[in-house]
């Protein structure tokens, strides 16, 4: 028998269900807008993009360079604690905080040890499929009670707003908004589970008390942009940057002419990569033929003049501003057709 408290007639949204509606300028140029964001902890970015901690994106020259360009990269976990040593060492000689992600105080609690012992200045993501969890409350209850550590925490993933506050109370500064939307994730097709990931990102916003990462279905700038407008203070890419010339094995690939794999953290691929049990993956691998230099750069480069451009289109001035501003249309699914060049030359 049914219960029919269990569901609900709400329709939830993702990123292509909607517009911005344009409103009055004062703008004259894109250069006038601001995206600066305090992340938290007097955290500051002059780019509003992290890229993704996965063994494809995120290793040392990815964080290295995105710290560059003024947003952050998160290094996987999925590597011995002496390499994640050595990448953290060689980033901090460079004077990079290093964002390092690490699992639960369970099953790495070595590495979250290393970490937090290193220098109170590195900044951790907790990296857990599911984020609203006894997992989750632990290793949170481990940092800041048993170990005392003040370092800023990075949590996730939740896709509600019970889950965003639960880890703001646990602990948490920042936490990680999104599940089963990301361009190599099968969770949603596999179990069922998920929140559509623009309405999860007003949800989860809404009444935080904490900052949001929107991570997962960012395809394209607008996706980023319209994830911002929604209240992310920053959007996560991982497939955006895939074959990209930041990205681990790069040089390599590049020049050999051969393809490079992209994969979710769940795939059955990655897995047997890390010598992980692989006897269920919610996760795909694909094939990616490495782009030119200057690609991870053009991909930022793409986002945040989006982003310039729909704050001077709403006439905002900074992003507190933008997302004040920004009023969302709802869209027939024949308007995704209309959104893209539809030239024809017949």
């Amino acid at each position: 028998m049914s219960n029919s408290d269990n569901y609900s007639d709400n329709v939830l949204i993702s990123f292509d269900d909607v517009l911005i509606k344009p409103k009055y300028s004062n703008i004259i140029s894109r250069d006038m807008t601001d995206i600066y964001c305090n992340l938290s902890k007097n955290t500051l970015f002059a780019v509003p993009i992290i890229s993704a901690n996965m063994d494809t994106i995120t290793e040392y020259e990815m964080a290295l360079n995105m710290a560059r360009m003024g947003g952050c990269g998160i290094v996987h976990r999925y590597m011995s604690i002496q390499r994640t040593e050595n990448i953290v060492m060689s980033l901090l000689k460079e004077g990079v905080r290093p964002f390092m992600a690490v699992g639960s105080v369970h099953n790495d609690r070595e590495r979250i040890e290393f970490l937090l012992n290193v220098s109170e200045d590195i900044a951790i993501c907790i990296d857990i499929a599911h984020g609203h969890s006894s997992h989750m409350r632990d290793t949170l209850k481990f940092i800041r009670h048993e170990k005392k550590s003040e370092c800023l925490v990075i949590a996730g993933n939740v896709a509600t707003p019970e889950g965003v506050a639960d880890l703001a109370n646990w602990g948490a500064d920042v936490v990680k908004v999104g599940v089963g939307g990301g361009s190599v994730c099968t969770t949603r097709e596999k179990t069922g589970i998920g929140i559509p990931q623009l309405s999860a990102i007003q949800l989860c916003a809404r009444d935080a008390n904490v900052h949001i990462i929107a991570d997962g279905g960012i395809r394209k700038p607008s996706d980023a942009v319209k994830a911002i407008a929604a209240g992310a203070t920053c959007i996560m890419i991982g497939g955006m940057l895939a074959g990209t010339d930041w990205t681990p094995g790069w040089k390599e690939s590049y020049e050999a002419h051969a393809p490079m794999e992209y994969r979710g953290m769940a795939s059955a691929q990655a897995r047997m990569s890390c010598n992980r049990a692989s006897r269920y993956s919610e996760g795909v691998a694909r094939r990616v033929l490495p782009k030119p230099p200057g690609s991870s750069e053009s991909v930022l480069k793409e986002i945040v003049d989006g982003l310039r451009s729909a704050m001077s289109y709403v006439g905002a001035k900074n992003l507190e501003e933008f997302r004040q501003n920004v009023e969302f249309v709802r869209c027939s699914p024949s308007v995704v057709k209309e959104n893209a060049p539809h030239f024809s030359d017949n």
